[in-house]
């Protein structure tokens, strides 16, 4: 640490976060580059932990996501990093009005607030943030599920120079607080999942936001192909989720393919989606990085075989496509840069890990859950692991705890390799 000066330091999940932390503080003075830090997951955070972070007088970002041990008053705390522009307190179930109208008062200038799933926070706490904190840019309160019209209200009345703003699984909200989201121009990412934004509304919300950049409306259920045509008219949008929205057609899809400046798009679970409308994302969407098609039911090999026009992708997910075979695989393997493939439930065989061994050398994550693979693919595999962080082989009860051990020697502690057998396994679909 003391070499390498770090501006970012993650210590997520550590059970020892308490004793590196007193470390850290006994090497504040070398640690002066130190800006963002998080903890998220980890436990033993309390009041008295945070407090002591005043050592690094410069850090601007903290992270304490779903931190199980928090306790003690941290708002207090908190409110002593006076530097602090950017904090995330997902999951924070102590997390209230009172609390939020301390953190409003005493970091005024905070531009990011991060509290979804903090099911304490009310109106009245909104409204502590919104007329305060006004040089908030990103807010997220996704599943504060006791936010209602009047709140959401407040923030978009007040935060007019928000950027980012995410109400994901906001129950509460109706068409009356959704229409205020458009007094928001310069706002660059919207997450409205599972809320039922279509039609008229949408098409107001979109001339509205011009300048979106990145949009989630998955689970939104009620989406349809006219509404995906009014979504292509975002030219400047790179990311793009509408998974789980069961009357997207391919004549959707094809209205999408003229937003050439997509880097991530998400149809899993699109069930209407065929082979067509695959291709078409494959022949005009060549900006794409991330494609999440897993769960499109009617895909075949035939949707995928000019995938390697994709020529920038590095993540695939490909879950429970059942039609594809293995052979098609080697279609994939042409993506060269692919760096994560998930195959769960794809039953693609010994076959399918030849064809991966044989070109996708840039792989550092591979999923194979549950895909009738046995010894005979031991040696492909130690080939693949070879270049992996990370391989799932879970649920592939042909391959022999003999072979696993062989597998595990040959790639040593550097790829993580997951494995278990279970009589009792279901797979999600059934």
């Amino acid at each position: 640490l003391r070499q390498r000066q770090p501006r970012k330091l993650w210590l997520d999940h550590d059970e020892g976060t308490c004793g590196a932390i007193a470390l850290l503080i006994g090497m504040a003075p070398l640690l002066e580059e130190l800006r963002e830090l998080s903890l998220s997951y980890c436990k033993g955070i309390t009041a008295v932990v945070l407090t002591s972070l005043q050592a690094f007088p410069a850090l601007e970002r903290l992270q304490l996501q779903y931190a199980p041990d928090i306790s003690g008053d941290i708002v207090e705390s908190i409110c002593r990093l006076s530097s602090l522009q950017h904090l995330d307190i997902s999951g924070y179930d102590a997390l209230g009005d009172a609390e939020l109208a301390g953190l409003a008062t005493q970091l005024p200038k905070l531009e990011t607030l991060v509290m979804s799933g903090c099911k304490g926070v009310t109106n009245a706490g909104l409204h502590h943030v919104a007329t305060k904190m006004l040089n908030l840019k990103e807010l997220d309160i996704f599943s504060c599920n006791m936010v209602t019209d009047e709140g959401l209200m407040t923030v978009c009345d007040n935060l007019r120079s928000l950027e980012v703003l995410n109400i994901n699984c906001l129950k509460e909200t109706t068409i009356i607080g959704w229409e205020h989201i458009a007094k928001l121009e310069h706002l660059r990412e919207l997450g409205i999942r599972f809320l039922p934004i279509t039609g008229e509304l949408l098409r107001r919300l979109v001339e509205a936001v011009p300048k979106l950049e990145k949009l989630d409306c998955c689970f939104n259920q009620q989406l349809t192909d006219d509404d995906l045509k009014v979504i292509s008219t975002l030219t400047h949008l790179t990311y793009l989720d509408v998974s789980f929205n069961k009357d997207i057609t391919d004549i959707g899809v094809q209205h999408l393919c003229s937003l050439v400046g997509l880097t991530f798009l998400s149809l899993e679970s699109c069930k209407k989606v065929t082979d067509e409308g695959v291709l078409a994302v494959c022949a005009a969407l060549v900006n794409l990085e991330e494609l999440d098609i897993h769960e499109v039911d009617e895909l075949t090999d035939r949707g995928i075989e000019n995938i390697a026009n994709l020529s920038k992708l590095t993540t695939l997910t490909l879950y429970n496509c059942s039609e594809i075979s293995a052979n098609e695989l080697l279609s994939v393997a042409k993506c060269t840069c692919l760096t994560s493939l998930n195959l769960n439930f794809c039953g693609v065989g010994d076959d399918g890990v030849t064809n991966i061994a044989s070109g996708m050398h840039k792989l550092t994550n591979l999923e194979l859950v549950s895909n009738e693979i046995t010894d005979a693919s031991l040696d492909h595999l130690v080939e693949i692991g070879k270049h992996l962080k990370e391989l799932s082989l879970c649920y592939n009860d042909e391959f022999s705890a003999d072979a696993e051990s062989k597998l595990r020697d040959a790639v040593g502690e550097k790829c993580k390799i997951t494995f278990a057998r279970s009589e009792r396994f279901v797979r999600r679909d059934s």
